[in-house]
């Protein structure tokens, strides 16, 4: 069962990742992070997120790759998944809940994260 209002960022631009934390935390959220999906993936070992905020281009595993892992493990398979890029995708991600553009401001991220979580 996923922790309430909890969420796991996983985002390599250090500034982009602390922002996007210290504005959820300020809304309640619970918040982890990772700057990388290897590192996300270990963290998930223990984590139980409402919802993960996955960038794209990571170093190592790239946010693709990370997401084919969480829908391909029954543990994470049913935690919605935000995808950030600020890449052209020739559309939607299998298994992301929604993709969004960046730069995204944090107000938006909170906004796509609670109308998933309310």
């Amino acid at each position: 069962m996923p922790t309430s209002r909890s969420v796991l960022i996983v985002e390599d631009h250090e500034e982009t990742r602390a922002g996007y934390q210290l504005f959820l935390e300020q809304r309640g959220w619970h918040v982890s992070s990772a700057p990388s999906g290897e590192q996300a993936l270990r963290q998930l070992l223990e984590l139980r997120p409402s919802v993960i905020v996955l960038d794209v281009m990571l170093p190592g595993i790239n946010g693709l790759k990370v997401l084919e892992r969480l829908r391909n493990h029954s543990r994470w398979q049913r935690i919605p998944v935000l995808v950030l890029t600020g890449h052209d995708l020739a559309g939607q991600p299998e298994g992301c809940a929604r993709l969004l553009s960046k730069p995204l401001r944090p107000e938006e991220l909170a906004a796509e994260i609670e109308r998933l979580v309310p």
